[in-house]
């Protein structure tokens, strides 16, 4: 065989490892990149679906704290209203003491 032909035949050999191993390695950091991003993919759906319904939880909140103050302010309406009427019934006792022909009502 002359030499122009062995070294273009070892010459093509040689490329063709060369390439076959730089193609090799470069698709297995392919796939370990695809399923690097792969993990992070499901490692952030899952931090996403784990997420509290903040919306839900402030209304929930809201709704509670609506309650609990309309309880509070019926409850010192009917104080504040039994106060009243106390005042008034003191307040006309005191005028039929003051001015026993006057009827009040």
């Amino acid at each position: 065989m002359e030499f122009s032909a062995l070294a273009a035949k070892e010459t093509s050999a040689l490329l063709t490892r060369v390439l076959g191993n730089a193609s090799q390695t470069s698709l297995k950091r392919v796939d370990a990149l695809r399923a690097a991003l792969d993990t992070a993919a499901k490692a952030l759906e899952e931090a996403v679906a784990a997420a509290p319904d903040v919306d839900r939880d402030v209304d929930e909140l809201a709704k509670k704290l609506g309650k609990i103050a309309a309880a509070e302010t019926d409850a010192r309406l009917k104080h504040l209203s039994a106060e009243a009427r106390k005042i008034t019934d003191a307040l006309r006792a005191e005028l039929v003491r003051i001015m026993p022909a006057a009827h009040f009502s």
